[in-house]
């Protein structure tokens, strides 16, 4: 029999398959919240970017901070739904470790993003890249061009990011232990099982979350090719 992965958020779930979910697995899907949004900025840079240290040239990602202090304060006032201060940044540079990004034109690309309330329209913009001129002397020199994209558009532009939650869902204690709800059968424990037979959900709105990049769709697999081959013996 086909198998179905949905990659989607939870309630985008809910709205494909409709009436084909149980009226629990419905109501308890639709009772998931959605977490932080993203504000994020694109760059098109002369140079890569000038780190004082060589560790960041080392890898394609650098979380951005001056110290743990910075994280919390920031994560604090958007739980708060307020914008941060000084937001601290995930930040890429891909070019570094991958020239063709840029077409091979002896230019570079790099993106950082910061969080904010969900749904925000705010441009981070500015405080983004005073973050990276603080930690990286001499970044606004290289800088050619840039492009903001604000939570509100990142959710315009892709529905499964609900608000410009990239992670597909809050990182609650609740919403960890069960992600995204409780399994449909206690005794064999399948958290991407949607209770519609064949159909799984894969996204970061189930385990491991966001940010554990593949894993969900890996496990999600797993599980759907197990229950397969069981199916299958029992035939």
């Amino acid at each position: 029999a086909p198998q179905y992965y949905f990659d989607t958020s939870v309630h985008s779930l809910v709205d494909i398959l409709g009436d084909r979910l149980a009226p629990q697995a419905r109501r308890r899907y639709r009772r998931w919240r959605y977490g932080p949004g993203v504000c994020k900025i694109d760059f098109l840079l002369a140079e890569p970017i000038p780190w004082p240290m060589s560790a960041p040239t080392r890898t394609a990602t650098v979380h951005v901070a001056q110290d743990y202090r910075q994280i919390a304060d920031a994560e604090s006032a958007v739980a708060r739904g307020e914008h941060p201060r000084r937001p601290w940044l995930l930040a890429g540079e891909p070019t570094r470790l991958d020239p063709s990004r840029a077409g091979n034109t002896g230019r570079h690309v790099a993106w950082a993003y910061c969080h904010v309330p969900n749904g925000s329209t705010a441009d981070m913009g500015a405080a983004m890249v005073d973050e990276l001129e603080r930690c990286a002397p001499g970044f606004r020199d290289v800088i050619v061009a840039s492009r903001v994209t604000t939570a509100q558009q990142l959710g315009e532009y892709d529905a499964n990011f609900v608000g410009g939650d990239i992670g597909s869902g809050a990182t609650s204690l609740r919403q960890v232990l069960a992600r995204p709800r409780p399994p449909v059968n206690p005794l064999s424990p399948n958290p991407y099982a949607t209770g519609v037979p064949g159909v799984y959900l894969c996204s970061s709105a189930t385990a491991p979350g966001g940010g554990v990049h593949g894993m969900s769709g890996y496990w999600a697999a797993t599980f759907g090719l197990a229950a397969a081959e069981s199916s299958r013996r029992r035939r």
